[in-house]
């Protein structure tokens, strides 16, 4: 402000800066703008793809005439929208028009190195697991070819697939047959390395299971339920040897079922098992008990599990435990094992005290990644049937049982130094048994398929597993970006994302989403909205958007 020394009024400088004179130059991966103002004023530069911008350089609130701002981090051989803008002592912002840079192209006729120490691994009758040591290149790697033929003196030159990892599983192969592979490495320029030396792998012999099932059974032909599927009442149970577990029931008073509605339906046909699960702990429907025929030392258990959409834990007290199986090893020996915390699983033992054993990744919350997030940053259950597995062995000397656990076919963890309790074998298993702290409103179905069991190796998953949605959601048309008609107190901030997603506002950049205080009013879908008020002439207010898409990935930049 300033005084008026003819009238000794106050009058307020309303007048944004005057720009001109903006000029750009770019290299491949930066560009660096200049621009002049009339008056001493900051620097800002916007900056995006298309005219729609949708990124900002932090303001330099160094005033100045002369302004020289760097973008930084940009892609080669790409054109570039941007805009300036400078705010001045009064804070009037002014902002240019549009115009445009193109970042120059880099010749890369590099090749990556040579991937190394590639290693083939037969995991079972129909799948052999690659692992390499990656490569490095002058620009970045972008993935991996595989090859193979059948044959142990062949030249592998049939590509079979590609990885942007350093692994590789090729599956549906021939029972007890030898495969060579070989690996290259190609970089985002086409650029393509030389291959590995060979390696060659046999596939294992058809593996003879233990026992298994679909639910395809013959019930007693009671229709009083609707069909001819088991409800466990006073029904007898005629299933591949299953039997009923405990005589539970849920507080709103449902059991254990085996119904059609139940079938997995990328699986082996049949039906399935129905169990109820309700709020708080050991609430159930019951389960059932499955045989292993004979007790055995060491198996692999490969089951379906879908837990109904929306299931979901209490956001207090977590996810404490599932006992998903609940062994009997005989002589009141026996262990469960099942979800732990928001990303974790567990095996819980018993000695002459219980012993906890922990695998602190590939959890409830990397298995529902596609589910939508709850309270307490535990998501809900997206829906979906996954395949699990364990295998376990009892210890031959000393603290040395084995656990391991897979998850969608994906080897999550292994533990080497578990001890049970007694000389007792495992003789069968409750699936699925108690849960705690479940918090639905009421009950929920959670649903069992396809459990194999083996003595001999690791089963191989059937049907198709989920595929996951890594990528976070891209934001775009953010508004408004101008300045606002002088008196205009509110606004309506809207942003635009390229699928359904939940956006939050902060008046703070760099704020991650889930410390961020506000969610727009109208969010979820891919057209976002709020509306702001209180706004005060010549006040400059800027507000920082992050936004997580229905499988939980998050956009990192404001």
């Amino acid at each position: 402000m300033g005084a008026d020394e003819q009238s000794g009024r106050t009058t307020v400088d309303t007048t944004a800066s005057t720009i001109s004179s903006v000029t750009s130059s770019a290299s491949a991966t930066s560009a660096t703008i200049t621009w002049t103002t009339n008056e001493l004023a900051t620097s800002q530069i916007e900056y995006g793809l298309t005219t729609s911008y949708g990124s900002l350089t932090t303001e330099n609130t160094t005033t100045a005439t002369s302004h020289s701002e760097s973008i930084t981090g940009l892609s080669t051989g790409t054109t570039y929208h941007y805009r300036v803008i400078s705010k001045n002592s009064s804070a009037n912002s002014a902002t240019s028009g549009d115009y445009t840079f193109t970042t120059t192209t880099v010749s890369d006729t590099a090749a990556p190195t040579v991937p190394t120490n590639l290693t083939v691994t037969p995991t079972s009758s129909s799948r052999i697991n690659l692992t390499w040591t990656a490569s490095t290149d002058d620009t970045a790697v972008k993935g991996y070819n595989i090859y193979k033929c059948a044959g142990i003196s062949c030249t592998p030159t049939t590509s079979i697939g590609t990885s942007a990892t350093n692994s590789y599983s090729d599956t549906g192969l021939t029972a007890n047959t030898t495969y060579t592979y070989a690996v290259s490495v190609y970089d985002g320029a086409g650029n393509v390395s030389g291959q590995t030396s060979v390696v060659s792998g046999t596939t294992k012999s058809t593996q003879s299971l233990l026992w298994s099932t679909t639910f395809n059974c013959d019930t007693d032909g009671d229709t009083s339920n609707g069909d001819t599927d088991w409800l466990r009442y006073s029904d007898p149970l005629v299933c591949d040897g299953i039997k009923k577990g405990g005589d539970w029931t849920t507080s709103e008073g449902h059991v254990v079922q085996i119904r059609d509605s139940a079938n997995n339906p990328s699986g082996g046909g049949g039906k399935g098992e129905l169990n109820w699960v309700g709020d708080g702990t050991n609430n159930d429907g019951g389960g059932l008990v499955i045989p292993l025929n004979k007790p055995q030392s060491e198996v692999w258990v490969r089951w379906y599990q879908k837990y109904q959409r929306g299931f979901s834990w209490n956001s207090t007290k977590g996810l404490l435990y599932t006992k998903t199986l609940y062994f009997n090893m005989g002589n009141d020996s026996s262990f469960n094992t099942g979800f732990h915390g928001s990303d974790g699983w567990q095996i819980e033992a018993y000695n002459d005290v219980p012993q906890i054993h922990y695998l602190n990744s590939g959890g409830w919350n990397s298995v529902m990644k596609n589910g939508e997030m709850g309270a307490g940053g535990y998501r809900k259950s997206d829906g979906k049937w996954h395949c699990y597995e364990i295998h376990v062995k009892r210890q031959t000397s000393g603290a040395n049982g084995v656990f391991e656990f897979w998850s969608d076919g994906v080897l999550v963890g292994k533990i080497n130094d578990i001890t049970f309790r007694g000389t007792g074998l495992f003789t069968n298993f409750l699936i699925p048994s108690n849960q705690k702290t479940v918090a639905n409103g009421g009950d929920m179905q959670v649903l069992i398929d396809d459990i194999a069991i083996s003595n001999t190796g690791y089963i191989d998953p059937i049907g198709s597993t989920p595929t996951l949605d890594t990528t976070p959601p891209a934001l775009s048309s953010p508004s408004p970006t101008e300045t606002l008609t002088t008196g205009t107190t509110s606004t309506t901030l809207s942003v635009k994302t390229n699928k359904n997603a939940t956006c939050k506002y902060s008046t703070t950049s760099g704020t991650a989403y889930a410390s961020i205080p506000n969610t727009f009013t109208t969010t979820g879908g891919t057209t976002h909205t709020q509306n702001i008020t209180g706004l005060t002439n010549g006040n400059t207010y800027k507000y920082y958007v992050r936004c997580s898409d229905t499988s939980g990935n998050v956009n990192t930049n404001d």
